[in-house]
């Protein structure tokens, strides 16, 4: 192999390398920046518990809880305030309702 021809598959390797690392950061941006997500609804229901005074009910647990509990109907049935802050279970939280 060549000096020459070595330069030039080292600068394509360099270059292939650059593009794999570019799309990973962009897409990394695009898949984290978006504030409508289900993951950052998180922010929106912190938010919520600190703007709501006790005599409610809060819901901890992972997506099951999240996706499967009806909060609205929970609090028609039990006539308080109810906040679901159930996400993924990246806090390794467990499947509780906590009442206060």
């Amino acid at each position: 192999m060549t000096r020459k021809l070595f330069i030039k598959w080292i600068i394509k390797g360099l270059a292939f390398v650059l593009l794999i690392v570019i799309t990973c950061v962009t897409l990394l941006f695009l898949l984290t920046n978006d504030q409508n997500s289900y993951l950052a609804a998180i922010i929106d229901k912190h938010k919520l518990l600190a703007s709501i005074p006790d005599g409610r009910v809060i819901l901890v647990g992972g997506s099951a809880a999240a996706l499967g509990l009806n909060s609205e109907l929970l609090a028609r049935t039990i006539n308080k305030q109810v906040i679901n802050v159930c996400n993924t279970k990246t806090n390794n939280s467990t499947d509780v309702i906590t009442f206060s």
